[in-house]
């Protein structure tokens, strides 16, 4: 089994399954993304800065 197979099937991360694969989510089916991703929970209070860093 490939190990996005594995990831995605694992009960801890099914709720990522579609933005894993896609980037999509549809929240009113369960499939969300990560908060520290860069479209996940914090988007909807935080908005992404143009700031470079490094």
């Amino acid at each position: 089994m490939s190990a996005a197979l594995q990831i995605t099937n694992h009960p801890k991360f099914e709720k990522y399954t579609l933005w894993l694969m896609t980037g999509k989510i549809a929240p009113e089916s369960g499939q969300i993304s990560p908060t520290l991703s860069p479209d996940g929970a914090d988007i909807k209070t935080s908005h992404h800065s143009d700031r470079k860093t490094g």
